[in-house]
């Protein structure tokens, strides 16, 4: 069994895998700039939080994830995370409250609903893929994203590798 997605367990384990990533380390080696990650409730997680009350799998799965994020079912939240890239290495990948998110300075804002947050991290999808296809939202300097395209996808590569559990 995987780690939940979005999940502070899953955000440490998220960062280890960026640390342990050679390639992104040595793509990333002049990068300077922090991520606000916004993962915003979708219909397709309302729905996938209603379908786990039927399996008791995903019931445990759906009121674990619910407890890290301190959401309820009828109270669904947009997730803030906080990814500090800094040289080749990570530096925080770390879940952010309402508040706190106001208070960490990013470069950076990549924001989107669950379901290509989902995609994403299963490798269904590209982070340029989706930002081009609109399916993220991406804020900050482009000429940087541009010039360091292979350190970003190597970010996601080593995310992906994070065993995953979602609603699904």
């Amino acid at each position: 069994m995987g780690i939940p997605f979005p999940s502070k367990e899953w955000m440490s384990a998220g960062m280890e895998a960026i640390n342990s990533n050679a390639e992104y380390a040595e793509s990333a080696k002049n990068w300077e700039g922090d991520f606000l990650l916004v993962i915003e409730p979708d219909e397709e997680l309302q729905m996938k939080i209603e379908a786990a009350e039927n399996d008791p799998e995903l019931k445990k799965l759906k009121d674990s994830m619910l407890a890290d994020l301190g959401f309820s079912e009828d109270d669904l939240q947009t997730t803030y995370a906080h990814l500090g890239l800094f040289h080749g290495k990570c530096t925080a990948l770390n879940l952010l409250s309402e508040s706190e998110k106001d208070n960490v300075e990013v470069a950076y804002k990549l924001k989107g609903p669950y379901a290509s947050w989902e995609a994403l991290v299963k490798g269904e999808i590209g982070v340029i893929a989706a930002v081009m296809q609109g399916k993220l939202e991406l804020e900050g300097d482009m000429t940087q994203i541009v010039a360091d395209a292979d350190a970003a996808v190597k970010v996601m590569e080593s995310l992906q590798k994070v065993e995953t559990d979602f609603l699904s």
